[in-house]
Protein backbone atom coordinates (compact mmCIF):
# COMPACT_ATOMS: atom_id res chain seq x y z
CA UNK A 1 0.00 0.00 0.00
CA UNK A 2 2.86 2.36 0.72
CA UNK A 3 4.36 1.51 -2.66
CA UNK A 4 1.09 2.45 -4.39
CA UNK A 5 1.08 5.79 -2.56
CA UNK A 6 4.69 6.44 -3.59
CA UNK A 7 3.85 5.72 -7.26
CA UNK A 8 1.44 8.67 -7.24
CA UNK A 9 4.37 11.04 -6.71
CA UNK A 10 6.66 9.48 -9.36
CA UNK A 11 5.45 11.00 -12.59
CA UNK A 12 7.56 8.94 -15.02
CA UNK A 13 6.74 5.60 -13.37
CA UNK A 14 3.06 6.50 -13.19
CA UNK A 15 3.12 7.36 -16.89
CA UNK A 16 4.72 4.03 -17.77
CA UNK A 17 2.19 2.07 -15.71
CA UNK A 18 -0.63 4.04 -17.30
CA UNK A 19 0.62 3.24 -20.82
CA UNK A 20 1.09 -0.45 -20.03
CA UNK A 21 -2.36 -0.83 -18.47
CA UNK A 22 -3.94 1.13 -21.32
CA UNK A 23 -2.42 -1.29 -23.87
CA UNK A 24 -3.72 -4.52 -22.33
CA UNK A 25 -6.66 -4.79 -24.72
CA UNK A 26 -4.37 -4.18 -27.69
CA UNK A 27 -2.05 -6.88 -26.34
CA UNK A 28 -4.93 -9.35 -26.04
CA UNK A 29 -6.20 -8.80 -29.59
CA UNK A 30 -2.66 -8.82 -30.99
CA UNK A 31 -2.09 -12.22 -29.43
CA UNK A 32 -5.39 -13.43 -30.88
CA UNK A 33 -4.45 -12.20 -34.37
CA UNK A 34 -0.96 -13.68 -34.22
CA UNK A 35 -2.33 -16.98 -32.90
CA UNK A 36 -4.95 -17.19 -35.64
CA UNK A 37 -2.42 -16.52 -38.41
CA UNK A 38 0.07 -18.99 -36.94
CA UNK A 39 -2.66 -21.62 -36.59
CA UNK A 40 -3.66 -21.23 -40.24
CA UNK A 41 -0.09 -21.60 -41.51
CA UNK A 42 0.56 -24.45 -39.05
CA UNK A 43 -2.33 -26.53 -40.43
CA UNK A 44 -0.95 -26.29 -43.97
CA UNK A 45 2.64 -27.01 -42.91
CA UNK A 46 1.65 -30.03 -40.81
CA UNK A 47 -0.16 -31.53 -43.79
CA UNK A 48 2.78 -30.86 -46.14
CA UNK A 49 5.40 -32.20 -43.70
CA UNK A 50 3.34 -35.32 -42.91
CA UNK A 51 3.05 -36.08 -46.62
CA UNK A 52 6.81 -35.61 -47.09
CA UNK A 53 7.58 -37.95 -44.15
CA UNK A 54 5.27 -40.58 -45.61
CA UNK A 55 7.04 -40.30 -48.96
CA UNK A 56 10.47 -40.83 -47.31
CA UNK A 57 11.90 -37.37 -47.98
CA UNK A 58 13.75 -37.31 -44.61
CA UNK A 59 16.31 -39.50 -42.91
CA UNK A 60 15.88 -40.86 -39.38
CA UNK A 61 17.27 -37.79 -37.59
CA UNK A 62 15.26 -35.39 -39.74
CA UNK A 63 12.09 -37.43 -39.20
CA UNK A 64 12.46 -37.11 -35.44
CA UNK A 65 13.12 -33.37 -35.72
CA UNK A 66 10.14 -33.02 -38.04
CA UNK A 67 7.91 -34.75 -35.50
CA UNK A 68 9.25 -32.46 -32.77
CA UNK A 69 8.70 -29.28 -34.79
CA UNK A 70 5.68 -30.12 -36.98
CA UNK A 71 4.23 -33.24 -35.42
CA UNK A 72 1.00 -31.53 -34.36
CA UNK A 73 -0.87 -28.33 -35.10
CA UNK A 74 -0.15 -26.98 -31.63
CA UNK A 75 3.58 -27.81 -31.93
CA UNK A 76 3.77 -26.30 -35.42
CA UNK A 77 2.05 -23.11 -34.19
CA UNK A 78 4.58 -22.82 -31.38
CA UNK A 79 7.43 -23.42 -33.84
CA UNK A 80 6.16 -20.68 -36.13
CA UNK A 81 5.84 -18.23 -33.23
CA UNK A 82 9.39 -19.08 -32.15
CA UNK A 83 10.68 -18.47 -35.67
CA UNK A 84 9.42 -14.86 -35.72
CA UNK A 85 10.05 -13.98 -32.04
CA UNK A 86 13.69 -15.03 -31.63
CA UNK A 87 12.96 -18.25 -29.75
CA UNK A 88 14.15 -20.36 -32.70
CA UNK A 89 16.28 -19.39 -35.69
CA UNK A 90 14.15 -19.67 -38.81
CA UNK A 91 17.13 -20.55 -41.05
CA UNK A 92 17.50 -24.23 -39.99
CA UNK A 93 13.69 -24.54 -39.98
CA UNK A 94 13.56 -23.27 -43.53
CA UNK A 95 16.17 -25.84 -44.61
CA UNK A 96 14.14 -28.59 -42.95
CA UNK A 97 10.90 -27.48 -44.61
CA UNK A 98 12.71 -27.14 -47.96
CA UNK A 99 13.39 -30.89 -48.01
CA UNK A 100 9.61 -31.39 -48.07
CA UNK A 101 9.35 -29.39 -51.30
CA UNK A 102 9.42 -25.88 -52.67
CA UNK A 103 5.75 -25.24 -51.94
CA UNK A 104 5.95 -25.69 -48.13
CA UNK A 105 9.29 -23.82 -48.14
CA UNK A 106 7.68 -20.85 -49.92
CA UNK A 107 4.73 -21.11 -47.56
CA UNK A 108 7.01 -20.98 -44.51
CA UNK A 109 9.07 -18.13 -45.93
CA UNK A 110 5.87 -16.23 -46.78
CA UNK A 111 4.72 -16.60 -43.17
CA UNK A 112 7.99 -15.16 -41.82
CA UNK A 113 7.98 -12.23 -44.24
CA UNK A 114 4.27 -11.51 -43.73
CA UNK A 115 4.60 -11.42 -39.94
CA UNK A 116 7.90 -9.51 -39.99
CA UNK A 117 6.98 -6.85 -42.57
CA UNK A 118 3.25 -6.42 -42.04
CA UNK A 119 1.75 -7.75 -38.83
CA UNK A 120 4.64 -6.84 -36.52
CA UNK A 121 4.83 -3.26 -37.83
CA UNK A 122 1.06 -2.81 -37.57
CA UNK A 123 0.99 -4.12 -34.02
CA UNK A 124 3.89 -1.85 -33.10
CA UNK A 125 2.07 1.15 -34.58
CA UNK A 126 -1.07 0.30 -32.58
CA UNK A 127 0.92 0.05 -29.34
CA UNK A 128 2.71 3.33 -30.04
CA UNK A 129 -0.60 5.05 -30.80
CA UNK A 130 -2.14 3.73 -27.57
CA UNK A 131 0.91 4.82 -25.60
CA UNK A 132 0.71 8.35 -27.05
CA UNK A 133 -2.99 8.58 -26.24
CA UNK A 134 -2.47 7.35 -22.69
CA UNK A 135 0.51 9.67 -22.22
CA UNK A 136 -1.69 12.73 -22.80
CA UNK A 137 -2.68 14.30 -19.47
CA UNK A 138 -6.32 14.27 -18.42
CA UNK A 139 -8.38 17.37 -17.73
CA UNK A 140 -7.74 17.21 -13.98
CA UNK A 141 -3.99 17.04 -14.53
CA UNK A 142 -4.11 19.96 -16.95
CA UNK A 143 -6.13 22.02 -14.45
CA UNK A 144 -3.67 21.16 -11.69
CA UNK A 145 -0.70 22.13 -13.86
CA UNK A 146 -2.41 25.38 -14.80
CA UNK A 147 -3.05 26.20 -11.14
CA UNK A 148 0.60 25.52 -10.35
CA UNK A 149 1.72 27.81 -13.17
CA UNK A 150 -0.64 30.57 -12.00
CA UNK A 151 0.60 30.20 -8.42
CA UNK A 152 4.22 30.45 -9.55
CA UNK A 153 3.37 33.50 -11.68
CA UNK A 154 1.73 35.22 -8.69
CA UNK A 155 4.77 34.53 -6.52
CA UNK A 156 7.11 35.87 -9.20
CA UNK A 157 5.03 39.04 -9.64
CA UNK A 158 4.91 39.61 -5.89
CA UNK A 159 8.71 39.33 -5.79
CA UNK A 160 8.96 41.85 -8.63
CA UNK A 161 6.62 44.25 -6.82
CA UNK A 162 8.73 44.12 -3.65
CA UNK A 163 11.81 44.87 -5.76
CA UNK A 164 10.10 47.85 -7.37
CA UNK A 165 8.74 49.26 -4.10
CA UNK A 166 11.82 51.20 -3.01
CA UNK A 167 10.23 53.04 -0.05
CA UNK A 168 8.36 49.97 1.27
CA UNK A 169 5.05 51.79 1.11
CA UNK A 170 3.22 48.78 -0.41
CA UNK A 171 2.34 51.04 -3.33
CA UNK A 172 4.09 51.69 -6.61
CA UNK A 173 4.42 55.08 -8.33
CA UNK A 174 5.43 55.98 -11.87
CA UNK A 175 8.75 57.38 -10.67
CA UNK A 176 9.65 54.17 -8.85
CA UNK A 177 8.75 52.12 -11.90
CA UNK A 178 10.88 54.26 -14.22
CA UNK A 179 13.87 54.16 -11.87
CA UNK A 180 13.56 50.41 -11.48
CA UNK A 181 13.61 49.84 -15.24
CA UNK A 182 17.16 51.12 -15.33
CA UNK A 183 18.13 47.85 -13.62
CA UNK A 184 18.63 44.96 -16.03
CA UNK A 185 17.69 42.48 -13.30
CA UNK A 186 14.18 43.95 -13.07
CA UNK A 187 13.76 43.68 -16.84
CA UNK A 188 14.81 40.02 -16.66
CA UNK A 189 12.25 39.46 -13.91
CA UNK A 190 9.49 40.81 -16.12
CA UNK A 191 10.64 38.66 -19.02
CA UNK A 192 10.59 35.59 -16.77
CA UNK A 193 7.01 36.47 -15.85
CA UNK A 194 6.07 36.60 -19.55
CA UNK A 195 5.82 40.41 -19.82
CA UNK A 196 7.66 42.26 -22.58
CA UNK A 197 7.29 45.93 -21.60
CA UNK A 198 8.29 48.51 -24.21
CA UNK A 199 6.58 51.64 -22.84
CA UNK A 200 6.92 51.97 -19.05
CA UNK A 201 4.53 54.91 -18.76
CA UNK A 202 1.82 53.18 -20.77
CA UNK A 203 2.30 50.05 -18.65
CA UNK A 204 1.85 52.08 -15.46
CA UNK A 205 -1.24 53.83 -16.84
CA UNK A 206 -2.85 50.46 -17.50
CA UNK A 207 -2.05 49.32 -13.96
CA UNK A 208 -3.39 52.56 -12.48
CA UNK A 209 -6.68 52.00 -14.30
CA UNK A 210 -6.96 48.65 -12.55
CA UNK A 211 -6.35 50.22 -9.12
CA UNK A 212 -8.27 53.41 -10.06
CA UNK A 213 -5.65 55.63 -8.41
CA UNK A 214 -2.30 57.26 -9.13
CA UNK A 215 -0.54 54.62 -7.07
CA UNK A 216 -0.64 50.87 -7.65
CA UNK A 217 -0.82 48.41 -4.77
CA UNK A 218 0.37 44.79 -4.88
CA UNK A 219 -3.01 43.24 -5.69
CA UNK A 220 -3.64 45.64 -8.58
CA UNK A 221 -0.10 45.08 -9.85
CA UNK A 222 -0.43 41.28 -9.81
CA UNK A 223 -3.93 41.35 -11.30
CA UNK A 224 -2.93 43.74 -14.10
CA UNK A 225 0.23 41.82 -14.97
CA UNK A 226 -1.67 38.52 -15.12
CA UNK A 227 -4.19 40.04 -17.51
CA UNK A 228 -1.43 41.42 -19.75
CA UNK A 229 0.64 38.23 -19.61
CA UNK A 230 1.02 36.14 -22.76
CA UNK A 231 -0.10 36.69 -26.32
CA UNK A 232 -3.45 37.75 -27.70
CA UNK A 233 -5.79 34.90 -28.57
CA UNK A 234 -8.62 34.72 -31.09
CA UNK A 235 -11.04 35.38 -28.23
CA UNK A 236 -9.22 38.59 -27.36
CA UNK A 237 -9.30 39.76 -30.97
CA UNK A 238 -12.99 38.91 -31.27
CA UNK A 239 -13.71 40.80 -28.03
CA UNK A 240 -11.87 43.87 -29.34
CA UNK A 241 -13.79 43.73 -32.61
CA UNK A 242 -17.08 43.41 -30.72
CA UNK A 243 -16.23 46.34 -28.45
CA UNK A 244 -15.18 48.44 -31.46
CA UNK A 245 -18.46 47.62 -33.21
CA UNK A 246 -20.49 48.55 -30.13
CA UNK A 247 -18.53 51.80 -29.75
CA UNK A 248 -19.11 52.62 -33.43
CA UNK A 249 -22.84 51.98 -33.07
CA UNK A 250 -23.02 54.23 -29.99
CA UNK A 251 -21.06 56.91 -31.83
CA UNK A 252 -23.39 56.76 -34.83
CA UNK A 253 -26.40 56.98 -32.49
CA UNK A 254 -24.90 60.00 -30.75
CA UNK A 255 -24.18 61.66 -34.10
CA UNK A 256 -27.78 61.05 -35.17
CA UNK A 257 -29.10 62.57 -31.96
CA UNK A 258 -26.80 65.57 -32.37
CA UNK A 259 -28.05 66.11 -35.93
CA UNK A 260 -31.66 65.92 -34.75
CA UNK A 261 -31.00 68.42 -31.98
CA UNK A 262 -29.18 70.74 -34.39
CA UNK A 263 -32.13 70.64 -36.79
CA UNK A 264 -34.56 71.37 -33.96
CA UNK A 265 -32.37 74.23 -32.78
CA UNK A 266 -32.17 75.57 -36.33
CA UNK A 267 -35.95 75.46 -36.65
CA UNK A 268 -36.37 77.30 -33.36
CA UNK A 269 -33.86 79.93 -34.41
CA UNK A 270 -35.65 80.45 -37.73
CA UNK A 271 -39.02 80.72 -35.95
CA UNK A 272 -37.58 83.21 -33.49
CA UNK A 273 -36.14 85.24 -36.37
CA UNK A 274 -39.50 85.32 -38.19
CA UNK A 275 -41.31 86.37 -35.00
CA UNK A 276 -38.80 89.18 -34.49
CA UNK A 277 -39.30 90.40 -38.07
CA UNK A 278 -43.09 90.37 -37.67
CA UNK A 279 -42.82 92.27 -34.40
CA UNK A 280 -40.74 94.97 -36.13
Amino acid sequence: MRLVRVVQFIKELRLLLKCVLGSLMSLFWSCCLLGAISLLFAIVLVQQMSTAVAQGAFNADQVQKTYDMFGSVQGASLTLVKSISGGEDWGPLYELVLRAGKLPACFFLGYVLFIWLSVANIITAVFVDNALKNAKPHTDELILERHKEDFESVRTLQTIFRSLDADNSNTLTLGELKRSFCDLRIINFFEMAGLDIKDVEMFFNVLSQVSESHEVDMDAFVDGCLKMKGYATNMDVFLLLFQSKMAAEKLMLSIGQCKLQMEQLKCKMECSKEDAQEAQ
